[in-house]
């Protein structure tokens, strides 16, 4: 069997000491130290006289890649909304659908068929 090098076999004296933390401190609570730092960098301009945000949203505006374009839009306008609203969806396939069963389907069979379309939407939207 093999052994891991790592391991102190029991007993051994080792450098860590029981209930003696290795970092007292921990982890910051918080990084507002490196985001003021980052927001001083981000408005500092350069030689161009264009301040390190202002480049960066350039590239992004120019790029060819679909994730920063997209992180770009987001910025400038806002998130891109995930949800569809099938309401909406609904009615335009009604509005696409409706001239093209006028023109094929008999004038009762459509009478029925407007009246449970209708229905469907009514219940669909409660």
């Amino acid at each position: 069997m093999l052994r891991n090098p790592n391991l102190v076999e029991a007993g051994k004296r080792t450098r860590f000491r029981p209930h003696n933390c290795a970092n007292p401190n921990g982890r910051p609570k918080d990084f507002s130290g490196a985001r003021e730092l980052a927001r001083r960098i981000a408005l500092e301009p350069d030689e161009d006289k264009l301040t390190c945000i202002e480049r960066i949203f350039r590239e992004w505006a120019k790029s060819e890649n679909p994730q920063v374009q997209r992180a770009f839009i987001e910025y400038a306008f806002g998130k891109v909304p995930e949800t569809i609203d099938l309401n909406v969806v609904r009615a335009q396939a009604v509005e696409f659908i409706m001239p093209l069963l006028i023109k094929h389907l008999p004038q009762d069979a459509l009478a029925g068929l407007r009246a449970d379309i209708r229905s469907q939407l009514l219940a669909s939207a409660n």
